[in-house]
């Protein structure tokens, strides 16, 4: 499924800048997937904390490109929501 089709997209236009933020979100999500499989393997609280300020700089980005896209009336419905679980370590 495409993130278009995910996110409810509405233009059919291809806007450069709006193409633009829809690969760096594709390429966000990667990262922020990488990130939480890393953050469930480690086990000394250093890295522990590196990954939780690193998922935490993932979701200020993500949703700073939201907002982008809400700039460019890009969504037709609710705007899709990425959050990161906080967990605590055993």
């Amino acid at each position: 499924m495409s993130l278009r089709n995910l996110f409810g997209i509405r233009k059919n236009k291809e806007d450069p800048e709006v193409t633009a933020i829809m690969n760096e979100i594709s390429d966000l999500k990667k990262l922020i997937d990488t990130a939480r499989i890393n953050f469930n393997n480690v086990t000394d609280s250093d890295s522990i904390d590196y990954y939780t300020y690193i998922l935490k700089a993932y979701q200020v980005r993500y949703d700073k490109l939201i907002k982008q896209l809400k700039c460019h009336d890009y969504f037709n419905g609710p705007t899709p929501q990425i959050r990161i679980k906080e967990e605590k370590p055993s």
